[in-house]
């Protein structure tokens, strides 16, 4: 059985297509793991069953799914970079510590043979661009391949929120 870590920083309840996406894996037979954020997307707000340390671990639809802290989105380009910075931040940590061990389900032979628990690392990354961070930890961590899947228009979402083409973030 192929085991995959996913990260996103938005996952169950937020509506994304990552949710479709995670569902296909599982009835596919693949023994999933979603590294996610706490769901904030449409109201800005986390709902309170899900404020850290609240629903931390949990199991959707056969999915493993682990929340890291981040920052509540809200509104304004601050707290906006603030939630994604703190999601890269937190799941970063927890890609870097914590990402080799994967808990009690059995490992496939591959990822036996590597000492790991991840056959494969699966980002789904949206904006901005270093949602990819903490993927690619887990990955050089776990030893195993690393897949992104981009729907980020960087740097063009940047010229949205009107962050001038000369500035240090948009060079960046």
């Amino acid at each position: 059985m192929l085991r995959i870590l996913i990260v996103t920083e938005y996952f169950y309840p937020d509506s994304f297509r990552i949710n479709d996406l995670v569902k296909s894996f599982v009835s596919d037979g693949y023994e999933v793991t979603v590294l996610t954020g706490q769901p904030d997307y449409k109201t800005g707000f986390t709902p309170p069953e899900y404020r850290y340390p609240k629903n931390r671990r949990g199991v959707y639809g056969g999915v493993r799914v682990i929340r890291v802290p981040s920052v509540q989105r809200k509104t304004g380009t601050l707290r906006r970079a603030a939630s994604y910075g703190s999601f890269v931040l937190t799941a970063g940590a927890w890609a870097a510590c914590r990402s080799k061990r994967t808990g009690r389900a059995p490992i496939t032979s591959d990822a036996r043979r590597r000492g790991t628990g991840y056959d494969l690392v699966f980002c789904y990354q949206l904006s901005p661009v270093f949602q990819l961070v903490p993927a690619m930890l887990a990955a050089a961590r776990s030893g195993c391949p690393l897949l992104c899947y981009c729907c980020d228009l960087w740097p063009e979402s940047l010229k949205a929120w009107n962050v001038p083409e000369t500035g240090a973030v948009y060079r960046a």
